[in-house]
């Protein structure tokens, strides 16, 4: 359903599977938010639980509405969401310095002489404020401290490390497609090359 709506907005291209697929990445990337707001909005606090079926978004069907609804109210879910909520607390958002620019597009300007930045200071770049020594947040001042300690500790050492191995010692291996502190601009197979 979604798809057919998305194909009337007729956007002209003649690859149906690249398409397709930037729909299906859209999609997964901003349902959970959708689903966020439509139960923020219709159910929690708003009105008592038993009204919830009573009041399906305009855009909802009925039947889909209480299914979520369903869903929503099992007691396995509630936890899940709860336990979310806290982990969510405890790690903070990262919060990314380039603007409307996509992060790797920044990362392809950050190259300098045709050498590709490490990890560490594509990181750096992206997460410091214009005044270039502030970081817009918390988590990431924290990261790159980490770093940044990891690489002289191995320098002090003699230990022979890679900036990207620090880098992945420190946030850990990509997860769901993603290199944390990156966006989703910038893939595992992106940056495969400079873990090796």
């Amino acid at each position: 359903m979604l798809y057919e709506l998305y194909k009337e907005a007729q956007f002209e291209t003649d690859d149906l599977v690249l398409e397709r697929e930037v729909f299906d990445e859209h999609v997964k990337r901003h349902y959970p938010d959708w689903m966020w707001h439509l139960r923020e909005q219709n159910v929690t606090n708003k009105i008592p639980q038993d009204e919830w079926y009573k009041h399906p978004p305009d855009d909802v069907t009925p039947t889909i509405w209480k299914e979520m609804c369903n869903k929503w109210n099992n007691r396995k879910w509630k936890e899940k969401s709860d336990r979310n909520k806290t982990n969510g607390k405890e790690n903070q958002a990262i919060i990314a310095t380039t603007g409307s620019v996509p992060m790797a597009k920044r990362r392809k300007e950050l190259e300098k002489n045709g050498c590709e930045p490490s990890l560490i200071e594509c990181f750096r770049s992206m997460h410091m404020k214009k005044d270039g020594v502030t970081f817009a947040s918390e988590n990431a001042q924290k990261l790159y401290e980490k770093m940044d300690a990891r690489k002289s500790e191995v320098a002090s050492q003699g230990e022979i490390v890679t900036d990207s191995q620090i880098f992945f010692e420190v946030t850990r291996p990509p997860t769901r497609g993603r290199v944390l502190g990156m966006g989703a601009g910038v893939k595992p197979k992106d940056v495969e090359k400079s873990i090796n």
